[in-house]
């Protein structure tokens, strides 16, 4: 983000609005936070859309998150494909990366919303467009983006997927599309390579690849082009997107029926790893919650390494979205990533549509961080009522050891509690966002080793010992 939008005033509105009317002969638009905000027509929560074939519906996902100094509000669209949901979440994930990268270590409230609208729906393609507005007390950040899709096959689709190949389209629609840019009046008010050596008005040597064309939408008879602000921008406002009717491109469009797209690589299901399973031997998981902590959850994983034992991290979507270096590192050593929900809310307390979102939300920051979906859950506390147990599509994973921790914070009784309590089979709950407890796990270990006790995650836990935990039921130990 090299430039951030400012608030327009109203000779820079007068401008703008001069530069919309000359572009509009050339099917090219400029998009400002103010503009986009009054023309954008958002999905609404509650809308549902059936459609036909693979993707099945579109419906609305939300996620909200508010602090003293920050609030998100994210609505995305999410169908039966999850090709489709994984494009989404991973879109909504940057946009909260991007923002709590920007906001860290600056004063004032920051707030970020994103919303979609359904940009083209034919036989043949899906184009979302969604738009994202940062803002803080002295200005704001628009971002547009666009995801496609075949509605034929449910797969994302690049630009080249819309065209027949070897027809020579690259060529003549970057020249298309240049064109237009060089066409409007006023362009005076354009900049090219903003932030770059090469910054300055576009020149009668200005030209576009095809590179500059990635980000794309249909909409009616148009296909429209979202240009990088860094590459093309109104000066010191925003984006433009240049529309060009599909006539003109007639002799390089393929048939709409022929918009298939590619499988995109397959979503990796997670597969547990296989544990020695030593008849001779007692097995036990441990299991810690509500990390990653940037302080604790490092020096916990640097025990674990140098005692050779694999562990579950139950974690908080809200610190993965954080910290997922920290999540990523823990799932690369062997370790099993799995949810504690995003924020810790009791879900005894919630609505069916609450609890689905905070589960959403955790799936998306971790799979986001690890490549993989949490394969089990563990309910805040323990608690889940039946309509927590009649929402949730996984397994509930609980504990039988609990040393209470966060209560006592002594290292050495955290170790004689648990030592004491565990018996073969059993999940052992701790929290690796204490120092206490990450100092406590060594000799949690090694007790426990002597006594013929060896360790692995929950699902080689559950594998080992036959359990077959169904979802929706709670699971406290394996044996």
């Amino acid at each position: 983000m090299k430039k951030m939008l400012q608030k327009i005033s109203i000779l820079g509105m007068a401008l703008l609005l001069m530069l919309c009317v000359a572009c509009g002969g050339n099917n090219a638009r400029v998009f400002t936070v103010e503009s986009m905000a009054k023309d954008f027509q958002a999905v609404g929560e509650n809308t549902t859309q059936t459609i036909e074939g693979p993707l099945g519906y579109l419906a609305s996902v939300t996620s909200t998150e508010r602090s003293d100094n920050h609030e998100i509000h994210l609505s995305y669209p999410k169908s039966e494909n999850e090709y489709f949901n994984r494009s989404m979440r991973q879109l909504a994930s940057r946009e909260m990366k991007m923002f709590h990268a920007f906001r860290k270590d600056k004063e004032g409230k920051f707030t970020l919303t994103m919303n979609y609208q359904v940009a083209n729906l034919d036989d043949s393609v899906l184009s979302i467009l969604l738009l994202s507005n940062m803002s803080w007390p002295d200005g704001s950040y628009l971002h547009l983006a666009s995801r496609n899709f075949s509605v034929k096959t449910g797969y994302p689709l690049v630009l080249d997927d819309l065209f027949l190949a070897d027809s020579g389209y690259d060529e003549a629609l970057a020249q298309l599309v240049t064109g237009e840019l060089m066409a409007m009046s006023g362009r005076d008010r354009l900049v090219a390579n903003a932030g770059s050596a090469e910054e300055g008005a576009l020149s009668e040597g200005f030209s576009l690849s095809l590179a500059d064309l990635s980000d794309f939408y249909l909409e009616g008879d148009s296909v429209c082009f979202i240009l990088d602000r860094d590459r093309v921008a109104v000066k010191d406002e925003g984006a433009v997107v240049v529309k060009v009717e599909k006539a003109k491109l007639a002799q390089y469009l393929a048939e709409p029926g022929d918009v298939n797209g590619v499988e995109p690589t397959p979503i990796p299901t997670p597969v547990p790893t296989p544990a020695p399973h030593d008849p001779q031997k007692k097995y036990v998981a441990l299991t810690f919650d509500d990390g990653p902590n940037p302080k604790t959850t490092p020096m916990l994983l640097d025990i674990l390494k140098e005692k050779n034992v694999k562990a579950t991290f139950f974690c908080l979507g809200s610190n993965v979205d954080k910290y997922p270096e920290i999540a990523k590192r823990a799932a690369d050593e062997g370790h099993l990533v799995c949810s504690h929900t995003y924020s810790h809310k009791n879900l005894n307390k919630l609505s069916a549509d609450e609890i689905k979102n905070e589960m959403e939300r955790a799936d998306q920051a971790i799979q986001a961080a690890t490549g993989q979906r949490p394969k089990y859950i563990r309910p805040p506390y323990g608690n889940a009522n039946d309509t927590v147990k009649q929402t949730i599509d996984r397994p509930l994973v609980n504990w039988s050891v609990d040393p209470e921790d966060w209560k006592i914070r002594n290292a050495a009784q955290i170790t004689s509690r648990v030592v004491a309590a565990t018996e073969e089979g059993d999940i052992i709950l701790s929290h690796d966002i204490y120092s206490e407890t990450v100092n406590s796990v060594a000799g949690t270990i090694d007790q426990l080793r002597a006594q013929g006790y060896e360790f692995v995650t929950v699902d080689q836990l559950f594998a080992i010992y036959e359990t077959n935990p169904q979802p929706g039921n709670k699971v406290f130990e394996a044996k």
